[in-house]
């Protein structure tokens, strides 16, 4: 994929991993094809807190480079591996993925 493909909204859900349930996740990630995204929340808690940077593709990995440090863990590098048009995040003790809106 490239950045052209991948420029738009896209919605997260989280799946957990022993009721194999979904559940749509409080924010979405909009990319640019100029290489740059931003984090939209849907939860005024997490409004205060928001994530943005730059993005680049390498080695069929989408890797996130927040501009400044996060509170939160998930986005202080999150890489990302496509699984067809699905974006997954590529971690074992979570299962996130997105669909382009």
């Amino acid at each position: 994929m490239d950045g052209r493909k991948l420029a738009g909204t896209w919605q997260f859900w989280q799946k957990n991993l022993n009721t194999n349930e979904k559940r749509k996740a409080n924010f979405k990630i909009i990319f640019s094809d100029k290489n740059d995204f931003t984090v939209q929340y849907s939860d005024l808690q997490d409004k205060a807190n928001p994530a943005s940077g730059n993005y680049h593709l390498e080695n069929g990995f989408l890797i996130l480079q927040p501009k400044q440090p996060s509170a939160h863990p998930f986005w202080e590098k999150p890489i990302f591996f496509f699984d067809g048009d699905i974006l997954i995040l590529n971690r074992q003790d979570i299962y996130v993925f997105g669909k382009k809106e």
